[in-house]
């Protein structure tokens, strides 16, 4: 099963977002999951990267947003299931 795991916002709870993100991830993974870790940075902008399901990319202000791809939810074709667009 492919499953998608969005973490972040621009919630003040953005920071447990990600390690609750994190965590997730790592057990999905575990039981034989394909993730597709979709991180949503504090301006709001979606971020999709299998490196985003390494809670090393968040450390110290490690993550660095023009290295992954940004994308928006395409609410035309998103009829029944999610579709995700590239920018």
């Amino acid at each position: 099963m492919n499953i998608g795991v969005f973490f972040g916002s621009r919630s003040p709870e953005h920071d447990v977002s990600i390690i609750t993100g994190e965590l997730v991830i790592s057990e999905l993974k575990k039981l034989g999951h394909t993730v597709t870790p979709v991180y949503i940075d504090k301006q709001g902008h979606w971020h999709v990267g299998s490196e985003l399901g390494l809670l090393e990319i968040f450390k110290e202000g490690k993550f660095v947003g023009d290295k992954f791809r940004k994308i928006n939810l395409d609410l035309q074709a998103s009829s029944g299931k999610l579709v995700l667009r590239g920018k």
